[in-house]
C-alpha cells in the first residue's frame, strides 16, 4: 500500500519502529483500520497523515505527544509535554497492585507522582466491581491538569481523586496500598533523544536515582494501615538497594520481573 511505504519512509530517520509508528498514524489519523484500507485500497486524510509523519520526522517529538494521546493498558490518555509517555513496564505495576487490592474491603490507595492519570484511572476501571477510592497526587499543576482531564473521562466520579501534594506534603489519611512510579534515572545519565521531551522532572533524581524511593519510604509508614503494601516501578539495577531501603519497616519484599528480565516492580508490606 502506497501510503504505509510512504509513511514508513518518512519516519525511517527518526523512528525505531518506522513500521508500528506508520500505523499508528494512518489508523489514528484516517480513522480506519489498516487492514480495511488494504482491502479497500482508500485512506481518508492522506495529506493530514504525511504532514503528521513529516512533522515527527523534523521535530523527533514523541509521536504521542504530537497527536496529543498514548494508549496504555487499552485505553487512551491524553498527554503533552507536561507528563511523561505511559510505558508498557508500567502496566506490571498496575497489574500487582490490582492483585493485593482484590483482598481487601474497601480499599483506599495513594498514587505517588500521578502524571498522566493512567496508574490510577487503570487500577480503578481494574477494580470496577469493589468499591475502592484512590488518591493520586502530583506537585506538577501541569500534570494535574492532565490527570484531572484523563479521570474525568475514564472513570466514575470520586473514585480517584487528585490533589497537588509534595509526596506527603499535603495527605491527611492512612492508606492500605501506597503506588508510586517515581523519577529513578540518575542525573547526568544520558538518553535515548526522544526522552529530552519528556518532563525532566518526572525522570530525573538526585542521589544517583534513589532520592523519591528514600523520602517515601521513609515517611510511609506514617501514612500506611497496619498489614498495608508499598508498591514500586524500579529502573535498571536498582532493586537490590531499594530493597535494603524497605527492610527498615516492611517484610514479605517481593521483586516482579519484566519481558526483558529486569526486576521492574517491587512490593512490600508493613
Amino acid at each position: 500500500m502506497q501510503i504505509f511505504k510512504q509513511v514508513e519512509e518518512i519516519l525511517n530517520s527518526i523512528s525505531d519502529e518506522p513500521k508500528a509508528e506508520a500505523r499508528y498514524i494512518i489508523e489514528f489519523v484516517s480513522g480506519q483500520k489498516l487492514s480495511d484500507i488494504f482491502v479497500q485500497n482508500k485512506v481518508n486524510n492522506e495529506e493530514k497523515i504525511i504532514e503528521i509523519a513529516k512533522i515527527r520526522a523534523q521535530s523527533g517529538k514523541p509521536i504521542q505527544q504530537i497527536l496529543g494521546f498514548a494508549y496504555f493498558m487499552g485505553e487512551k490518555f491524553m498527554v503533552d509535554e507536561n507528563v511523561l509517555i505511559p510505558r508498557d513496564e508500567t502496566e506490571i505495576l498496575v497489574r500487582e497492585t490490582v492483585k493485593i487490592a482484590q483482598k481487601m474491603d474497601n480499599p483506599q490507595i495513594l498514587d505517588i507522582g500521578v502524571g498522566s492519570g493512567c496508574i490510577s484511572c487503570m487500577i480503578s476501571k481494574l477494580l470496577e466491581e469493589k468499591p475502592l477510592q484512590v488518591l493520586g497526587v502530583d506537585n506538577s499543576i501541569k500534570a494535574l491538569k492532565i490527570a484531572i482531564e484523563n479521570v474525568q473521562r475514564l472513570v466514575v466520579a470520586n473514585r480517584v481523586i487528585i490533589r497537588k501534594s509534595d509526596i506527603f506534603s499535603n495527605i491527611k489519611t492512612k492508606f492500605d496500598i501506597i503506588v508510586s512510579n517515581p523519577p529513578y534515572i540518575k542525573e547526568g545519565e544520558i538518553l535515548q533523544k526522544e526522552l529530552k521531551y519528556e518532563p525532566q522532572d518526572a525522570l530525573f533524581a538526585k542521589n544517583d536515582g534513589f532520592y523519591f524511593y528514600e523520602k517515601i519510604i521513609e515517611d510511609a509508614p506514617k501514612f500506611l494501615n497496619k498489614g498495608g503494601f508499598i508498591l514500586f516501578e524500579l529502573g535498571v539495577n536498582q532493586a537490590d538497594k531499594v530493597k535494603a531501603m524497605l527492610s527498615k519497616s516492611f517484610s514479605e519484599i517481593e521483586t516482579i520481573k519484566d519481558l526483558a528480565n529486569i526486576e521492574r516492580v517491587i512490593k512490600a508490606k508493613f
